[in-house]
Order: structure tokens, then C-alpha cells, then sequence
């Protein structure tokens, strides 16, 4: 019985090693870059996989109609994705062209932030802080200019008898240039404007709403720490006016940056 059971697992054995030819295919990198640091291999909807740089060998399962080869260099993406074709007749993959960059790239970054004002606002309040959520649209012609949307919410304590405390809500639009640096660092300065919401809580006064235009400047240093996601800081520096009172607040905001 034994023997009948090692002999069964062996035809079993023997058959799948005869039949796996037809169940897999294998495309073997000839030549890549020395600066390459990584390459991923994707089949059809699947998910990414790495290759192993040593055998700068794939296989993927036959049936599949399309493969898809991307590069890096550290973390950052070299070039566009790399497209081929199986064809059945040579049995092997055909390089078809490079794959058509996304006509639109958008990042969604949730954040906190931390605003002081100068002399001239300080009998409104000394210090507003928050959340807020900003997104950046980046296009194929050139994709280092960015087009920024910026909400966020704000608390203060008030200085004055008019009010205990505020509520500020911001929107704001504007426009960046994102520089690529050394070891994954990015830094991005941008202009944006904006209106600012400040609602009185608890006021004395017969109108407690009042808005705002805001003129911000920012320096955006980020940190890559994948492909679709950095960790950044924002020095900021704004600009308040408005019908009565005008001045400068700076801060910081703090967040992480999601590729959509």
C-alpha cells in the first residue's frame, strides 16, 4: 500500500512538471539600467508583483493577454509603464509600446494646522489651530504644475469682550511647483487665495459672521515614502483682509499626501 501511494505521487508529480508548459510563460530582461533598483511585473487586472533582479526572469500563467513592466529608482518611478502582448503563434511576449500616462494625477492630503497672528489681528486671538484637507490635480503636459483646493476648519479663543471664542472655515485655490531632490525629498512652493469664515461664538455683537479674503504663501517640504504616498510640513505665511481689520498670521501645517 505503501508502495502504491509513492508511485501515485510520483505520476502525479511527473504530470504536472509535463503540463506546466502549458500553464506558464516566462519573458527574461535582457538588459537593465545599473541606476534600476527595482522593477514590478503586473498581468492583466492583476496586482503588482516584484522581480527578482538576480534572474531578471518572469513568469506569469498562460492565458494571460497583457504584461505590464514598471522601473524605479529608489522610490521614485522611472518612465512610463512597459506593454506587451502574448502572442500564441511565437508562444512568447511581444513588446507593444509604452502604456499612456494618466491624464490627470490627484492627491488628497489630510492634515493639522497651527496659525499665529501678528500684532495687528492679536485683539481677535493669539493662535488659531485645525484640520483641513487640501487636494493638488497635476496634468500630463506637464506634471510638476500642480493646481491646489484647500477646506479646512479652525478654532480660537477669542481676545476680545465681543465673543469667547471662533470657528473659522477656509477655502482656498491656487497653483504650485513641485521640484523632485535627492533621497526621495520633494519641496513645493505655491501661491493661493482664498475667503476665511469666522464665526462668533457666543457674541455680543448683532452680526456674528464675518469674512475674510486670505493670501497665502506656502513652502511644502515632503518625504516620499512609497510610490503613492508622502508625509510632508508646510511653513505657511497668510495675508488677512477685510473691511475693518487687516494682518499677517504664520504657522505651520502637517499632513500626509495620498495618491489617488
Amino acid at each position: 500500500m505503501v508502495r502504491f501511494k509513492q508511485v501515485l505521487l510520483m505520476v502525479i508529480g511527473l504530470l504536472f512538471l509535463a503540463a506546466f508548459p502549458l500553464f506558464a510563460s516566462e519573458l527574461r530582461l535582457s538588459e537593465v539600467n545599473p541606476k534600476i533598483t527595482k522593477i514590478e511585473f503586473k498581468v492583466d487586472e492583476s496586482s503588482w508583483n516584484e522581480v527578482y533582479l538576480d534572474s531578471k526572469q518572469i513568469e506569469v500563467s498562460k492565458g494571460s493577454e497583457q504584461l505590464f513592466i514598471r522601473q524605479y529608482k529608489e522610490s521614485s518611478l522611472v518612465g512610463r509603464e512597459l506593454v506587451y502582448n502574448y502572442d500564441e503563434n511565437q508562444e512568447s511576449w511581444i513588446y507593444v509600446g509604452l502604456n499612456p500616462p494618466k491624464k490627470v494625477e490627484i492627491t488628497l492630503s489630510p492634515y493639522v494646522a497651527v496659525m499665529f497672528t501678528n500684532k495687528t489681528l492679536k485683539h481677535m486671538y493669539s493662535v488659531n489651530f485645525g484640520l483641513g484637507v487640501e487636494s493638488e490635480f497635476s496634468f500630463s503636459f506637464h506634471k510638476d504644475l500642480i493646481f491646489i483646493f484647500d477646506f479646512e476648519t479652525k478654532y480660537a479663543k477669542s481676545n476680545n469682550i465681543w465673543a469667547k471664542h471662533f470657528i473659522i472655515f477656509g477655502g482656498d485655490i491656487g497653483v504650485g511647483y513641485r521640484f523632485h531632490l535627492a533621497n526621495k525629498f520633494l519641496l513645493t512652493p505655491s501661491l493661493l487665495y482664498g475667503i476665511q469664515l469666522h464665526h462668533y461664538v457666543d457674541a455680543l455683537q448683532d452680526e456674528p459672521i464675518y469674512l475674510s479674503h486670505i493670501l497665502t504663501m506656502s513652502l511644502k517640504a515632503g518625504y516620499k515614502l512609497g510610490l503613492n504616498m508622502n508625509v510632508f510640513i508646510t511653513p505657511n505665511a497668510q495675508f488677512m483682509l477685510d473691511s475693518s481689520r487687516n494682518g499677517f498670521l504664520f504657522g505651520l501645517i502637517a499632513g500626509v499626501e495620498f495618491t489617488l
